[in-house]
């Protein structure tokens, strides 16, 4: 039922007290047809093919008092698996759903702007946009499934991403999506009776990384995964070894062997953690 829908020309979904309307970019002039006329013309002017490029969604957000705005999706099949080579290891992650975890996401900056945005009280930086956006793509796939098993592939992709270019940091949503897998049941998640009642309670104990954590992650990442240097230099940034050895390791844990997993984080300098430890 919800890969027919993905596939269908168009459709509303609902965000937060408006609605969005689902695209299929293939569709893109019958579709924008179903909007109010004050919101079509500035659509269809927006050259929305060209900026999809090589993506599989993307959200246009809208000013008005009923639309949010209007998601595209591609009807392609994605990748059934993501790839990764860490120290001569393949690491392979198999995607189920990830269309439907696409649009989930979509929908989620649009949550941002009528949820997120109010109860912060300030604008989100770009990095908070996508972390937030996983939130929801996290509370949606919980409903839906009453597990976390999608929202664990989400973070395994977040986290294989950024290994595989470091552009992808900005969508590094793995420290808020972490403090969620490890602190929450999925029984628990579901417990609240809303969306917005859920990311209330999130925003409120969830210390997000500062501007200096998020640079130094940033350069420890790209030091660690994109530079030639890595074994030359096995102090740098030190201080954030240990929390990104924590960050890391489930995907490790859940995607390779432990010897494969303990040798990754060995030949990386990083800290072995404890879930990897010989019982």
């Amino acid at each position: 039922m919800l890969l027919g829908m993905l596939l269908s020309a168009s459709y509303w979904v609902d965000i937060a007290d408006k609605q969005a309307l689902v695209c299929n970019i293939d569709h893109f002039p019958q579709c924008i047809q179903q909007l109010p006329s004050s919101l079509q013309q500035p659509i269809a002017a927006s050259n929305i093919k060209k900026s999809m490029a090589f993506r599989d969604a993307m959200v246009v957000p809208v000013s008005d008092n009923t639309v949010s705005g209007v998601i595209f999706l591609r009807s392609v099949k994605t990748d059934p698996q993501l790839d990764a080579f860490v120290d001569g290891i393949k690491i392979t992650l198999n995607l189920k759903q990830q269309q439907q975890l696409n649009l989930w996401h979509e929908q989620g900056h649009l949550h941002n702007e009528q949820i997120i945005h109010p109860l912060l009280k300030r604008r989100l930086t770009k990095i908070e946009h996508e972390a937030f956006a996983d939130l929801y793509t996290l509370w949606q796939s919980v409903h839906t499934t009453q597990s976390f098993h999608l929202a664990w592939q989400q973070y395994h992709r977040r986290n294989l991403n950024v290994i595989n270019s470091q552009s992808d940091y900005s969508h590094w949503s793995v420290p808020l999506l972490h403090h969620v897998l490890t602190q929450y049941s999925p029984e628990q998640v579901i417990a609240f009776g809303s969306y917005r009642e859920f990311a209330e309670n999130i925003i409120q104990e969830f210390q997000p990384l500062s501007k200096d954590e998020q640079r130094e992650f940033q350069s420890l990442i790209r030091h660690l995964f994109h530079s030639h240097s890595t074994f030359n230099q096995p102090h740098y940034l030190s201080w954030r070894r240990d929390k990104l050895s924590t960050y890391l390791t489930p995907t490790l844990a859940a995607l390779l062997n432990q010897t494969q997993a303990q040798s990754i984080l060995k030949a990386l300098a990083l800290p072995l953690n404890h879930s990897l430890n010989p019982s």
